[in-house]
């Protein structure tokens, strides 16, 4: 936001840096999966995984849509409230259900990569959920 939110105590700083952290990594993470289903749904049919081409890259489109208006709206207004992530919070839906999809691909594989990327995935999203509780839900 507009605001440095782990400014009024050591432990708000805490959990406002692995609040950053996780959720710097989960989009990485959803722009990795994006492009590696993409890939695979014009390499092969990508149907017997439930879904289609035509769904995912409806969903890219949606997506990119979100991120090239908040850029643009960003430039337009500079010198205002842009830094916001209210103004992108939709994307979040599609980075989880970018996450989603290539964790249901994967999942018939048994290899340790996928059980390690599973684990990953989870530890990350319960560390930026709960940082964003105690950092939105409270006041510290």
């Amino acid at each position: 936001g507009e605001y440095y939110l782990g400014q009024s105590s050591s432990i708000g700083s805490v959990f406002a840096n692995i609040l950053f952290y996780s959720a710097a990594i989960l989009a990485i993470l959803t722009v990795v999966s994006t492009v590696y289903l993409v890939v695979k749904a014009f390499k092969n049919s990508v149907e017997e995984h439930g879904y289609t081409k035509s769904e995912l890259i409806f969903t890219l489109v949606c997506a990119l849509t979100l991120i090239f208006s908040y850029v643009k709206f960003c430039f337009d207004y500079a010198h205002f409230c842009t830094m916001d992530f209210r103004y992108i919070a939709m994307t979040v839906v599609f980075g989880a259900l970018y996450i989603g999809l290539l964790l249901k691909h994967r999942q018939k594989n048994n290899k340790m990569f996928d059980s390690v990327l599973r684990i990953s995935i989870l530890i990350l999203t319960v560390l930026m959920s709960v940082s964003s509780v105690v950092i939105y839900g409270s006041a510290l």
